[in-house]
């Protein structure tokens, strides 16, 4: 006797199947070998020889710039501060310190100066501007 019975797996069925599995071992060993080029070469490498951009903080004074008025009120303020305080420190007489943000921002207000001063290290300022 001769039993027929149907398939249970289409022909097209398995061959989609089998593509799917196909490329999925591709895609697998397509990581894998990126990943252990990545990590076996020692990864990426900077050139630290290559030229590297850097900003000159002297630029900011440049002849006619905004940062070069106000540091010129800085220094006028710093000169006031030496003639009104005998005790002031040798750098600041010697023009190589600013006078305190304190002093400097009282007298910025006075002379209706739109920046202040947050905090002062050697002749650097660190400024902000305030609303008129």
């Amino acid at each position: 006797m001769s039993h027929n019975s149907p398939r249970s797996n289409k022909p097209g069925r398995s061959f989609t199947s089998l593509k799917i599995g196909v490329l999925g071992v591709v895609w697998i060993c397509f990581l894998v070998f990126a990943f252990v080029g990545l990590f076996i070469s020692g990864g990426i490498t900077i050139d630290q020889n290559a030229p590297q951009a850097s900003r000159n903080q002297h630029d900011d004074f440049a002849a006619g710039s905004l940062g070069t008025e106000r540091r010129a009120r800085l220094i006028a303020a710093t000169k006031l501060y030496v003639e009104q305080h005998q005790d002031a420190p040798a750098a600041m007489a010697e023009g190589k310190e600013l006078a305190p943000p304190e002093f400097l921002n009282e007298e910025l207000a006075r002379h209706k100066q739109r920046f202040r001063v947050r905090k002062v290290d050697g002749l650097d300022a660190d400024i902000y501007e305030v609303a008129g």
